[in-house]
């Protein structure tokens, strides 16, 4: 009784702690249909993936946050309360297109999160969700599978249980598609790079119980790992599910234990650029889907696509949605379990835009449910697995980025209007560099940010002209002409408009005539 106790305290504290937020959305209807400037070239959108097969505005964000205040003011919770909220992802494209709160963005997913807590707490967890929580505490895993096959996998390799670098394989991975696990092995051997593993000891992270609302469990999950994780002297634990990383880096906030939380193509990436990786061709037309909780909840977009551009052969496009506006998979937040039928129609909705491309991603939980919609699908791990072979090849530097570099270097003027804290990327022949206004002045460097404000893109016939510009005023007119008349030079908005004003971007744009406002 005590700890039930607690628990109501603290549920009731969590869903307190947003009533800020809660009562900050303004019902603009931006979590419905967003209207993206015309530069994103998105167009008009659906944001929410549930809203749009179930319909009803209540399942929208704004929906939700009408109801919680309404609980907030004293409505009762009842059954079609807590099947409202058990119906979301927590996907988070609806706080990645809202413009509240000076357009830092109302948090939804944390809301729904804390408002579970509620749930479970007033005995309104779904019954489909039962079975996960007890197969966690007696199994260490959801998947009612018994703790000595979640090793089976590693069984022809000699990991040690110690190391400096422990790879945490995940449920999913270890046993549901053990492939995917041995292929992050293979990989860190190709590459001479020692890697510890926990063997039957790993248990879960525990991120579906904290998705469902289950948070004491959840808590003693994670006491449970971290205490596992300082007994293997780790420094940096690698992941290769995008939920496990999430969860590891965010939930349990290693980083504040002196643990350095890496996905695969996080390691993968920065040791090509620091050794090069040797890669044999992989001739087919592929696409990539960004994983909710590896891109909008923890901003790994870059790294992914790094690693498929750097295949010799490969032929990448991108789906019409992408990153931070990609369409989530439709398995996320206990809904494959819930209601497995709308998971898979939503999956189904995501494969439209896959336009017959090999779908890489770097989930094995989204990967699973775009199976099950009819997807052909790879891990970009296994795909990395058979084509990596030892020795290393470095990166041709493009002989344009360095003379557009070289160029704004001298013309640090062009970027006067803009403010501290704008962020430039600029790529150029699938390589890139930044520019960054900061206290110190402008600053510019080769490589790339997850979160920049603007993504432009400019062919080397455009570097050409832009620098054969002898001022700023010269170079905004060329700017405008290559941006309007020609397909040398696009660029996308990567944040919403309170941002740009903010920041000086819209002044910006007024001088180089590209608004007219």
């Amino acid at each position: 009784m005590y700890i039930k106790a607690e628990v109501t305290i603290r549920c009731d504290c969590m869903l307190e702690s947003y009533r800020k937020e809660i009562y900050a959305c303004a019902r603009c209807g931006d979590c419905r249909e967003s209207v993206k400037v015309e530069s994103a070239n998105k167009g008009v959108y659906h944001v929410c993936p549930i809203k749009d097969q179930l319909g009803f505005d209540s399942y929208s964000a704004r929906g939700k946050l009408t109801v919680l205040r309404a609980i907030l003011e004293g409505k009762d919770v009842d059954e079609d309360v807590a099947d409202l909220f058990y119906n979301c992802l927590e996907c988070a494209s609806c706080k990645e297109v809202c413009i509240s709160q000076l357009g830092e963005g109302i948090d939804v997913p944390a809301i729904v999160e804390a408002f579970r807590c509620v749930l479970v707490e007033k005995e309104y967890i779904r019954p489909q969700h039962k079975p996960l929580i007890a197969s966690i505490k007696n199994y260490d895993n959801p998947w009612q599978m018994p703790r000595y096959m979640k090793a089976e996998w590693a069984s022809s390799f000699n990991l040690p249980e110690k190391g400096e670098i422990l790879f945490f394989a995940g449920c999913s991975s270890s046993l549901l598609t053990p492939d995917l696990a041995q292929s992050v092995i293979r990989i860190f051997e190709t590459l001479n790079v020692p890697l510890a593993y926990l063997g039957k000891d790993e248990t879960c992270c525990g991120s579906l119980l904290l998705r469902i609302g289950a948070v004491p469990e959840f808590e003693k999950v994670k006491k449970k790992n971290i205490d596992l994780f300082k007994e293997s002297k780790a420094k940096t634990i690698v992941t290769t599910c995008a939920g496990c990383y999430k969860t590891l880096k965010n939930d349990y906030n290693l980083p504040n234990c002196g643990i350095t939380v890496l996905h695969v193509t996080e390691f993968l990436d920065d040791y090509r650029k620091n050794h090069g990786l040797s890669l044999n061709p992989f001739p087919k037309k592929v696409t990539y889907h960004d994983p909710c909780h590896l891109g909008r909840h923890t901003g790994v977009y870059i790294q992914p696509r790094n690693l498929i551009k750097a295949i010799p052969g490969i032929d990448f496009e991108e789906m019409a949605r992408t990153k931070e506006y990609a369409r989530c998979c439709g398995s996320g937040a206990g809904i494959k379990t819930y209601n497995p039928q709308l998971a898979v129609q939503m999956a189904k909705e995501r494969l439209e835009e896959a336009n017959g491309r090999l779908i890489i991603s770097t989930c094995p939980y989204c990967e699973a449910n775009l199976r099950d919609a009819g997807a052909e699908v790879q891990d970009l791990a296994q795909v990395y697995a058979n084509l990596l072979q030892p020795g290393s090849t470095s990166e041709t530097a493009s002989q344009y980025l360095e003379l557009f570099m070289d160029y704004l270097q001298h013309h640090i003027d062009i970027f006067s209007e803009i403010k501290n804290g704008g962020i430039l990327l600029y790529e150029i022949e699938n390589q890139f560099f930044t520019v960054e206004q900061t206290k110190k002045g402008t600053e510019i460097k080769k490589g790339e940010h997850d979160k920049p404000d603007l993504l432009i893109r400019i062919i080397p016939r455009g570097v050409e002209q832009l620098v054969s510009c002898k001022n700023k005023e010269e170079y905004l007119k060329m700017y405008k002409y290559l941006y309007k008349e020609t397909h040398e030079l696009d660029f996308e908005v990567k944040t919403n408009m309170f941002t740009m004003a903010r920041k000086g971007y819209v002044s910006w744009a007024k001088k180089a005539g590209l608004l007219s406002i």
